[in-house]
C-alpha cells in the first residue's frame, strides 16, 4: 500500500472518445490501453483485463490510520450523467486533480477497490481528466464477480 497527498490543479472535464490531447503521455500500461481504445486500437475488454492486473488510485477525504483501513474514511464518490453513484479511481498517480475535501490517495490494486464497492454503485476512471471512463454499476458487478473468481485477491494491510 502507498499513500499519498496530491496537491495538484483541477484539469477539464473528461472528454468523450477520440484521440487524447496531444500533451497526454500515458504513465503506465493500463494508460496506453485506454489510450488504445479511445482510439479504437484496443475494446473495452482490453481496458477491463488490464484494469483488473493494475493498481488504482483512490482519494479520500482523510489518512488511514496506522492500522489499515477505517469505515469513517471516506472515498470519493460522485453523481454518474445517469444519476447513479460513480467511485473515482486513477490510473495513475499523475491523473489525480485536487478536488476539494478529498486531500488523501491512496495507490493499491484494483480488484481490492472491487471489494469495497457497493451495489448500484459504478466507477469513473479518471474523472476530470481528457482521457476517462465510466463503468456502469451492472459492469462493476460482472468484474467483481470475476474478481472473486480467481485466487489471492489482495488485503490492505
Amino acid at each position: 500500500m502507498k499513500l499519498l497527498r496530491r496537491i495538484l490543479g483541477a484539469a477539464p472535464l473528461a472528454a468523450s472518445g477520440g484521440a487524447p490531447p496531444d500533451d497526454f503521455v500515458p504513465a503506465n500500461e493500463l494508460e496506453q490501453v485506454l489510450v488504445r481504445g479511445r482510439a479504437g486500437q484496443a475494446s473495452i475488454d482490453d481496458f477491463l483485463d488490464k484494469l483488473m492486473q493494475s493498481q488504482a488510485v483512490l482519494l479520500l477525504d482523510r489518512e488511514l490510520p496506522p492500522g489499515g483501513w477505517d469505515n469513517s474514511v471516506n472515498p470519493a464518490i460522485f453523481t454518474s450523467r445517469d444519476g447513479f453513484p460513480v467511485l473515482a479511481i486513477f490510473t495513475s498517480v499523475e491523473r489525480v486533480p485536487k478536488i476539494s475535501g478529498f486531500p488523501y490517495a491512496l495507490l493499491v490494486d484494483f480488484r481490492w477497490i472491487l471489494r469495497g464497492v457497493v451495489p448500484g454503485t459504478g466507477l469513473v476512471v479518471n474523472p476530470r481528466s481528457a482521457v476517462g471512463a465510466e463503468i456502469a454499476p451492472h459492469a462493476v458487478a460482472e468484474l467483481q464477480k470475476k474478481a472473486a473468481a480467481k485466487p489471492g485477491t489482495p488485503a490492505l494491510v
